[in-house]
């Protein structure tokens, strides 16, 4: 059985709780945001992928059409402090 991540995103004091685990090698985590009235629904997909050097990649999509189409929020690379 493949273990349930959660992720929790607080902002300006809403919430936006992500779940998912393990795809392809890379931690992949979904989660619909509340919509404010007359707007449609977002879909939140986060991507962790793991890079050489210890480094880290996370990509942020959403859509409001159900999954047609995707547009990047944040695309970011995490790069350790050197000691």
């Amino acid at each position: 059985m493949k273990e349930l991540q959660e992720q929790v995103w607080m902002a300006q004091g809403n919430a936006l709780k992500l779940e998912g685990g393990l795809v392809n090698g890379a931690m992949r985590l979904e989660g619909r945001r509340a919509p404010a009235p007359g707007q449609p629904e977002v879909l939140n997909r986060i991507t962790y992928t793991p890079l050489d050097n210890h480094r880290m990649r996370q990509l942020w999509d959403t859509t409001s059409d159900g999954g047609k189409t995707w547009q990047v929020a944040f695309d970011g690379i995490y790069i350790p402090k050197s000691n």
